[in-house]
């Protein structure tokens, strides 16, 4: 997963950079998160957010984000791809994404292990 995830990773930097289309790259990124079960859409409705704040909230079990500090690292090309998408969300001023992101990676990291990347995500 990892070098197949710093593939996508690399062609969303290199189509950006070459087209500098940025919505194209959020759009893309969302694409290649939902590969990995992320179910992420690029126009996050009220319903969609609410949903996604049940499903954090249930993730931290009452628990503050300091929590987070306690995890065990662990490189995960995940977070790297999260904070592209959500670097570009609000460059083209989609701060509802970029918002969802950040609740994401704050449950992968539950999940999977915290990411050197994941500061820059929240």
């Amino acid at each position: 997963m990892n070098d197949k995830m710093e593939a996508y990773v690399y062609k969303i930097l290199c189509k950006c950079d070459e087209t500098s289309d940025y919505n194209q790259a959020v759009e893309d990124g969302c694409k290649i998160l939902n590969l990995y079960n992320f179910d992420i859409t690029t126009a996050p409705t009220a319903a969609y957010i609410a949903k996604e704040s049940t499903k954090l909230n249930m993730t931290l079990r009452a628990r503050s984000i300091s929590c987070l500090q306690d995890l065990p690292m662990n490189h995960n090309p995940l977070f790297w791809l999260i904070s592209i998408v959500q670097k570009y969300a609000r460059w083209t001023f989609n701060h509802k994404l970029a918002k969802i992101l950040a609740w994401k990676g704050i449950r992968c990291a539950i999940k999977r292990g915290v990411d050197r990347r994941l500061p820059i995500i929240l």
